[in-house]
């Protein structure tokens, strides 16, 4: 497979041992689930939309009726063994051959039955579902019967949910597969009599939906041209698009942007018939707002600036496709000496969360009274939605680059299946992630504004001060930050771009105010300010000012001269490249570079990688101060200073440095060594190049 996947080559098997070595890596956790656990396995896009329409909700034209259980299509149903379920007896019952008539079951006819002895009201297509596709499952009391629309995202949980199950030695690895082939197998079958389709409705959606349509966006597009606040467009946008859902909720292509298998509301349907909105310039650097829609046509007044954007997005594939290139090799390079270890480091420190999301932590451990608390299937409810303590690579205390299963979680061990693993090689998802990030915007163009609405919510520790007040200028009418006391912020010079009359500012670093009380910036993303007055530290006196400038802004200051800036994938791309580079502070609380990741990225584009490989990333980088050859995490350092990805891999051994960025550099750092340091990592092509 190419870089970005839209490439395969596929080779025969002629041997009975390859066959024998294919099946063995099938029956592995890893080859159906990343080292996050996220499911690696495409659903398929047909599947997907009819287990959807075979599991929705009742329209409000549709009067579901009540199905005895003992009827025979549901008796075949709770009798069928491994998922073999007639399909001509989906035909015979589920299917009509009148014009307008009505079949004599319909998905969505409810229906009661018994499972391990407990009342189930279901209707009749979520129990195909369960009991067909899931029939492997059927009798495991640890699968809940889900009573649930699936859509794609709820299949990918579900899936997850059954490898956490296997995790849990509850399962099989062979269980999994068989319900994997099934979903393919029996979703095409049923797609091919019961699915949704476009529809001359919505491909056309008549005068009533124009009207609607115009009457929304005329005035938002006459009120952008006024004062040039995209959010007034983006609301009119959503506005239009939730008219639409009530419009067309009886509508069957409603279903294919509903399931989440392929169609985008917010993007086709928006583009086709809303507007096709706002685009950047060749550049990058501003909007151009097409009010025209697709289905409409699209005047010629916008055919220069709709050939610069088609421009951009092929420049922009060609030039990221690179940087994310890069990245991938930095990392691979400089982390594929460090592994993860089963066993307990003992640390007692760790990093606060709260989520909602139960992958975000399933098979971490949870700092309880002082203990290591694993978070499974059974005890995850209790840390939902709660702040609370979590185990880290940012402090594991292993000595080395290594990390011990206890702050990385169990997961990526129990997916490979080993007690050590090339733990190092997770951080790989980011470059993964960042291309993804990239290869989804050239296909989606259109920009979106990101709004500060309180800037003191970005501000640690949390609810101590209101440093900043949102106001309008009076004079000039923009929404900006301003200073409700003096502020001293300590800017990195890496995060800093000079621009016409003001200063372009990755917005994060340590504020003091006039009592010298230190807190932490930590939204992430870029800013413009213009402070009272800059100053360059005295570097002899206070080394930890390296690298940085201070910037000084006085109370009733302006301290950002807008809140609003678009969401950009080069600003989330800036921000990994600062953390690759080790061109970040180091004067923050290290918990809190974590933060900062996360804010920008929800400030701008997200990219999808697991927040563990954000946290190995951090726990390598980050070193002791004076000796940076330790992780600060081992040494308890209470200064701290970054190293770049480069680094890690150059001091690494004599093989990860010949493919360094700057061989010539890294083995001249290798063979330095003395030959205590060599023999902690050296490999037999070291050994032939020393010797």
């Amino acid at each position: 497979m190419d870089h970005d996947g839209d490439k395969i080559s596929n080779k025969p098997l002629n041997s009975k041992e390859a066959v024998a070595d294919i099946k063995k890596a099938q029956n592995s956790l890893f080859n159906i689930f990343d080292y996050a656990g996220n499911f690696r396995r495409a659903t398929g896009k047909d599947g997907t939309q009819t287990y959807y329409s075979f599991s929705r909700n009742p329209k409000p034209s549709e009067k579901p009726k009540t199905i005895p259980s003992n009827h025979p299509l549901i008796k075949a149903i709770m009798d069928a063994k491994e998922g073999d379920l007639d399909i001509d007896l989906i035909y015979q019952y589920m299917s009509s051959f009148e014009v307008d008539g009505e079949p004599e079951v319909n998905v969505y006819d409810k229906v009661t039955i018994k499972r391990f002895g407990k009342e189930i009201k279901t209707t009749v297509g979520r129990l195909i579902i369960n009991k067909i596709v899931f029939y492997r499952f059927w009798d495991n009391k640890n699968f809940p019967y889900h009573e649930i629309v699936f859509t794609k995202k709820a299949m990918d949980e579900i899936f997850m949910e059954i490898g956490q199950i296997i995790m849990e030695k509850n399962a099989t690895v062979d269980d999994l597969n068989q319900a994997i082939n099934m979903f393919t197998e029996f979703g095409l079958r049923l797609s091919t009599i019961f699915n949704s389709s476009i529809t001359i409705n919505m491909m056309t959606p008549g005068e009533e939906y124009k009207k609607m349509r115009d009457a929304i966006m005329k005035p938002a597009f006459e009120e952008y041209r006024k004062t040039h606040d995209m959010s007034v467009v983006e609301k009119a946008e959503k506005q239009v698009l939730d008219n639409v859902k009530t419009m067309f909720k009886d509508d069957d292509m409603m279903e294919m942007y509903e399931s989440g298998a392929s169609a985008d509301l917010g993007n086709d349907w928006k583009t086709m018939n809303v507007s096709m909105g706002s685009l950047p310039n060749l550049d990058g650097t501003a909007e151009v707002i097409v009010e025209d829609a697709l289905a409409d046509g699209i005047s010629l007044d916008y055919t220069a600036d709709l050939a610069n954007t088609a421009q951009k997005g092929a420049i922009d594939r060609g030039n990221k496709t690179a940087l994310a290139g890069v990245l991938y090799k930095q990392l691979v390079n400089g982390f594929g000496n460090i592994f993860g270890i089963r066993g307990d480091c003992g640390s007692k420190e760790g990093i606060e969360v709260k989520t909602g999301n139960k992958w975000d932590i399933m098979n971490r451990y949870a700092i309880v009274g002082g203990k290591s608390v694993k978070i499974t299937l059974k005890n995850v409810d209790k840390f939902l939605n709660k702040k609370f303590i979590m185990r880290s690579p940012i402090h594991c205390k292993l000595k080395g680059d290594n990390f011990c299963s206890c702050c990385t979680g169990d997961k990526p061990f129990d997916i490979v299946g080993q007690d050590k693993i090339p733990i190092g090689i997770y951080t790989a998802e980011i470059a993964t992630g960042v291309l993804n990030m990239f290869m989804k915007s050239t296909h989606d163009l259109h920009l979106v504004q990101f709004v500060i609405k309180d800037l003191n919510a970005y501000v640690y520790p949390e609810n101590k001060k209101h440093l900043f007040e949102i106001k309008t200028d009076p004079i000039d009418g923009i929404v900006k930050v301003y200073c409700t006391e003096d502020i001293t912020w300590r800017v990195p010079t890496s995060s800093i771009d000079a621009e016409y009359n003001y200063y372009n500012v990755l917005a994060y670093g340590t504020i003091l105010n006039t009592k010298d009380e230190e807190y932490t910036l930590t939204l992430g993303t870029e800013v413009k300010t213009t402070p009272r007055e800059i100053i360059r530290p005295n570097v002899e006196e206070d080394r930890e000012l390296e690298a940085h400038v201070i910037f000084k802004y006085s109370k009733g200051d302006v301290f950002l001269i807008q809140t609003n800036s678009y969401m950009r994938e080069m600003t989330t791309a800036k921000v990994m490249q600062l953390y690759f580079g080790g061109n970040v502070s180091n004067l923050i609380p290290i918990n809190l570079h974590l933060n900062t990741i996360y804010n920008a990225m929800k400030s701008n584009k997200k990219i999808n990688a697991a927040q563990l490989s954000f946290e190995l990333l951090l726990g390598t980088l980050i070193r002791d101060y004076d000796d940076v050859s330790k992780p600060q995490r081992e040494t308890g350092s209470k200064k701290y200073r970054f190293i770049s990805v480069y680094e890690v891999g150059a001091t690494a051994g004599m093989f990860n440095g010949l493919f360094s960025n700057d061989a010539n550099k890294a083995l001249i750092i290798n063979l330095a060594k003395n030959e205590k340091d060599q023999a902690k990592k050296i490999s037999p092509l070291e050994k032939a190049l020393r010797y």
